[in-house]
């Protein structure tokens, strides 16, 4: 089963072919075995050759946070022509949603402020994660509707830009 990935501007392609004790993972010519350990909601944990994984997983329609080792990354599910699927953390108006409930814990951004494509503009906590709000494209902030350490809820507006 082919899964393809984008995390930060890389892009991966990856395929998930069962195998006697779990999957064969291959990514180009490389081929590993992953034998799952355990599943629960929010959590997995598996063997990936010689180490064991402990993640915590939450998924939001195409995006896939995973927090390991006290970091959080953030994988997008894309389509099979390599564009990236839009979520529901950002869209073309430049209003930056949250992608799961949390907490803000900094503004990285004031009102006015001029801003790049890919900035860090807010950081939110989330399932123990360290989630990175950044800018999906040039702009000026616009709109600040929260500050830190406010709670928000999913699809909450964050960060407006134009």
């Amino acid at each position: 089963m082919k899964q393809r990935f984008t995390h930060g501007h890389q892009q991966y392609e990856i395929d998930l072919l069962p195998a006697s004790q779990g999957f064969r993972l291959k990514e180009g010519e490389r081929e590993r075995e992953i034998i799952p350990l355990e599943a629960q909601p929010g959590r997995v944990a598996f063997r990936l050759d010689e180490g064991r994984f402990d993640l915590e997983v939450a998924l939001d329609g195409d995006l896939i946070w995973v927090a390991w080792r006290g970091h959080a990354f953030r994988l997008e599910k894309t389509r099979s022509r390599g564009r990236r699927v839009q979520s529901g953390g950002e869209n073309p108006q430049g209003v930056h949603r949250a992608p799961m409930p949390g907490q803000v814990r900094a503004v990285q951004v004031g009102l006015h402020e001029a801003v790049k494509k890919g900035q860090t503009m807010m950081i939110l906590e989330a399932m123990k994660m360290e989630i990175r709000i950044q800018a999906a494209c040039d702009g000026v902030v616009t709109g600040l509707p929260v500050s830190s350490g406010d709670p928000v809820e999913k699809e909450q507006a964050l960060i407006i830009i134009e």
